[in-house]
């Protein structure tokens, strides 16, 4: 029973790394796996495994093939449902006035900070640092 668990357990983590592959193909009809592929400057990278960096120019790979789209399950099936409008009597405003959606994340607004200027601290209390250089003038001009 040990035997078998403990082969189980081991097919598992011999296999995990293969699912991380990904495959280029080539137009000559050459596949390559590679640990990780990107496209940057007209070429397409390839990192092998750690030590191998290939570079292939676009038109030696079928970059349809190797870069297509994974389509999931969930998004495809994703149905967008719309509330309908309420129901109004006067059609012109309900055309004049067109529905209004959020899009995207907006961020929070900074409240207005008052503006103080000179004369407006000019009838206030001092702050420490001035009244501490005015004390020191003082005693200075003495």
């Amino acid at each position: 029973m040990k035997q078998l668990l403990i082969s189980a357990v081991l097919i598992c983590v011999c296999a995990t790394p293969s699912f991380a592959a990904k495959l280029v193909y080539l137009k000559d009809g050459g596949v390559i796996k590679a640990q990780k592929v990107w496209r940057s400057e007209g070429k397409v990278h390839v990192l092998v495994n750690r030590d191998t960096l290939a570079d292939f120019n676009n038109s030696e790979v079928n970059l349809k093939k190797t870069f297509a789209k994974k389509r999931s399950a969930a998004k495809s099936s994703k149905k967008v449902l719309v509330a309908p409008a309420a129901v109004t009597t006067d059609t012109k405003a309900a055309a004049a006035q067109p529905e209004k959606r959020k899009t995207g994340i907006s961020m929070p607004t900074m409240p207005a900070l008052p503006e103080k200027s000179p004369a407006a601290l000019a009838g206030k209390e001092e702050g420490s640092i001035r009244k501490h250089k005015r004390e020191m003038a003082e005693k200075a001009g003495e």
